[in-house]
């Protein structure tokens, strides 16, 4: 997980099947895409990025809704590829 803690390859392919992209712009590996989707920084990158991505990613649906209100987001996860 990130910087310091660093996930081993066992781990990966144990845990999770994909690699991806969450909003687009922060990499994860990504675990049952379509059950309970479990999300993990990818290794040597901060943890605090899901953080700020998620925190802008609400700023904008709050102003999105404000314009229309019946404003649903849509899924914010791209699979780039996956895990071997």
């Amino acid at each position: 997980m990130a910087v310091l803690k660093r996930l081993s390859k066992a781990e990966i392919k144990g845990t999770y099947e994909y690699y991806g992209l969450m909003y687009g712009i922060v990499p994860v590996y990504i675990g049952d895409p379509n059950g309970e989707a479990r999300v993990c920084v990818r290794n040597w990158w901060p943890d605090w990025l899901l953080d700020l991505a998620d925190a802008l990613f609400g700023l904008l649906v709050m102003m999105a809704r404000v314009v229309k209100p019946d404003f649903e987001p849509m899924f914010f996860f791209k699979l780039t590829d996956r895990i071997r």
